[in-house]
C-alpha cells in the first residue's frame, strides 16, 4: 500500500480564521463501572487530544479543491492528513475531519467553509 500521508492543499488558506475558532480537549480517560466498589479509570492515550472548530475563506474554485481533498484524497474523511498546528502555526501534526465541511456564502464570489478537525495520536 501507499503509506504517504496526505497534506493540506497548498492552494487553500494555510490557517483557520481567528473569529469563531475554538479548541477543545477530548476525553483522554476511559471509566469502567465495576460490579462492586467505585468505577476504575485509565488513560486512553498518553496525551490528551485536541479537537478544533473553525473556518477558512474560499473562492468557488477553492471549494472544489477542498471537496476533492475531503471526498477523494481522504476517502470521504476516513484518512488523516498533515497540517500545521492551528495554535502555533508552525508544528506539523496529523489530523482527520470529524465530518465533511459545511459551506456558506460570504459575498458574491466567496464562501466560508466550516469544519472540525481531530488531532490523531502519533
Amino acid at each position: 500500500g501507499d503509506d504517504v500521508m496526505a497534506t493540506w492543499p497548498s492552494q487553500l488558506q494555510d490557517a483557520m480564521n481567528s473569529p469563531g475558532f475554538s479548541m477543545q480537549k477530548l476525553p483522554a480517560k476511559i471509566t469502567t463501572p465495576m460490579d462492586e466498589g467505585p468505577p476504575k479509570s485509565r488513560n486512553r492515550y498518553s496525551k490528551a487530544l485536541n479537537q478544533f472548530s473553525g473556518s477558512i475563506w474560499l473562492t468557488f474554485a477553492q471549494r472544489d479543491i477542498l471537496d476533492e481533498f475531503h471526498d477523494v484524497t481522504l476517502a470521504n474523511g476516513a484518512l488523516s492528513f498533515d497540517w500545521v498546528d492551528p495554535i502555533d502555526q508552525v508544528t506539523v501534526k496529523v489530523y482527520r475531519f470529524v465530518a465533511a465541511p459545511s459551506y456558506s456564502m460570504v459575498g458574491p464570489l466567496h464562501m466560508s467553509a466550516s469544519f472540525q478537525l481531530q488531532e490523531v495520536p502519533q
